[in-house]
């Protein structure tokens, strides 16, 4: 069920996104795999707001700026969990931009962290099959 569900929101997420590309000139196709990209990882949003805009920038495909939030978030002084959270993301936006060296090495400081965060193992098994 989870497979099948997955499937049918990564279709229409491309749609979506797709459709979005087409008011800000962006190529569909490169639309559509940034919707893939997405839909392979898994962000989580804290109260930090380094880390909420992270989540933002990688659930809008902006990648770059993903990264640079989450970075920031890594260096403020979050605690351990929310630390994890910061690196898991960044995971995922490494991956999507096609640094999945970089992601594994996030994943990996996430969960260093905090070995149990489900994201970051998730994230690190899509980074490291592709």
């Amino acid at each position: 069920m989870t497979v099948i569900f997955k499937s049918v929101f990564a279709k229409s997420l491309v749609t979506v996104t797709a459709l979005a590309a087409l008011g800000t000139g962006m190529s569909a196709s490169a639309s559509a795999q940034d919707a893939g990209a997405m839909a392979d990882y898994a962000v989580r949003s804290t109260s930090d707001v380094n880390i909420k805009m992270g989540v933002k920038a990688f659930k809008a495909g902006e990648f770059d700026r993903a990264v640079a939030f989450n970075q920031k978030a890594i260096k403020s002084g979050l605690s351990k969990s929310r630390k994890a959270i910061a690196y898991s993301n960044l995971c995922a936006a490494l991956a999507a931009q096609g640094d999945r060296a970089a992601a594994v090495a996030a994943c990996d400081s996430a969960l260093a962290l905090r070995p149990e965060l489900k994201e970051a193992a998730q994230n690190r098994a899509a980074a490291a099959k592709q």
